[in-house]
């Protein structure tokens, strides 16, 4: 069973510090694309001085995929339409764990595109998620290669609320940036010029079950629009209702909060500034992430096909008897007293 690490990248916000070489890399990748098909970028694209940051990054995305409309960025012979990765997870979360959701996800790539083939295969309580682009000559720069496998990694740990270690990542090609960029990426050691492109994790995750409701998918999209590694507050959105979402967004991905300190750096306040704002809205932060805590589990317990091991599990609990604290604290009675309840009404 996964440990709640906070230390562990699923779809945490990550400073631009944490991997400079590798965002620059990619950067500059899209800007070369760009510049061959002649596209007109925004300057919210292009870096000064080669000094990329993830703003540059997130345009960098929108407007080349939405200019070539093909949301693998001219990388390989066949297109895909913009949203179509969207769609597809959209589809995949009404499924009930997530090993049948990946085999779903390998059935829609098959049909949408023939130049990229995944695989999702299970040896000796290992699952391997593999991939090959066709032909072999193309995305030379490792693009693809390594944006997908993490995208796919990150979005399969957020459907079931808890971060995917992985054990391992093989890549085909060369390195693009220093060791410690991927380790902070991946995790677990990462390999190159291997005779083949796969993740590998333990196959007891795929058993675990889909967690996510549409409105949380709904946040997770509305948060990556905005930024590709941080959240901006909209202008006509409170302090508080920015804040409440980028926290509970975390508690979904991490099953950790953010520090006010690390959300002053997210919405690019001083710690004083975001403190003294919350204040003015009579929020109490350490109020809110107990109402964050206490809606995500009860939504949870709701499900009675989720176990209540998860439950503490994705909760934010290192074990079920912090659960039952919790849950006979808000309620008066245990996890399994509540459910019972529920399961009652309905």
């Amino acid at each position: 069973m996964p440990t709640n690490n906070p230390t562990i990248l699923g779809l945490k916000v990550q400073a631009v510090t944490e991997i400079p070489q590798l965002m620059g890399h990619y950067c500059r990748t899209l800007m070369n694309t760009a510049l061959e098909h002649d596209l007109k970028l925004s300057v919210q694209a292009i870096a000064a001085d080669d000094d990329w940051q993830p703003g540059n990054y997130a345009a960098l995305i929108r407007e080349v995929a939405e200019q070539l409309d093909d949301e693998l960025m001219g990388s390989t012979h066949d297109r895909i339409k913009p949203g179509a990765f969207r769609l597809f997870i959209e589809l995949i979360s009404h499924q009930e764990t997530l090993g049948l959701a990946l085999q779903k996800l390998v059935s829609l790539y098959g049909i949408a595109t023939h130049s990229l083939k995944f695989e999702l295969t299970v040896v000796e309580g290992v699952a391997y998620w593999a991939m090959q682009i066709h032909p072999a000559d193309v995305d030379t720069n490792g693009y693809l290669r390594e944006t997908l496998p993490r995208a796919v990694h990150s979005l399969s740990s957020f459907l079931i609320g808890a971060q995917i270690q992985l054990r391992e990542v093989q890549f085909t090609h060369k390195a693009n940036g220093p060791a410690i960029e991927y380790a902070r990426i991946f995790h677990c050691p990462v390999l190159f010029e291997q005779d083949r492109h796969v993740i590998s994790f333990d196959a007891s995750y795929l058993e675990r079950r889909i967690v996510r409701s549409e409105e949380d998918l709904a946040q997770l999209w509305a948060a990556i629009s905005q930024k590709v590694d941080g959240v901006t507050i909209p202008g006509d959105t409170s302090v508080g209702e920015a804040v409440r979402a980028e926290a509970r967004l975390s508690f979904l991905s991490t099953q950790q909060f953010p520090t006010l300190d690390e959300l002053a750096d997210r919405f690019f306040k001083s710690p004083q500034t975001l403190r003294r704002r919350l204040k003015e809205e009579g929020i109490r932060y350490a109020d809110l992430k107990e109402s964050i805590r206490r809606e995500v589990v009860v939504q949870w317990l709701e499900n009675p096909s989720i176990p209540l091991k998860q439950v503490a599990d994705i909760g934010g609990f290192a074990e079920p008897a912090g659960l039952s604290r919790a849950v006979k604290h808000w309620f008066g009675v245990s996890p399994s007293e509540y459910r019972q309840q529920v399961v009652g009404q309905s």
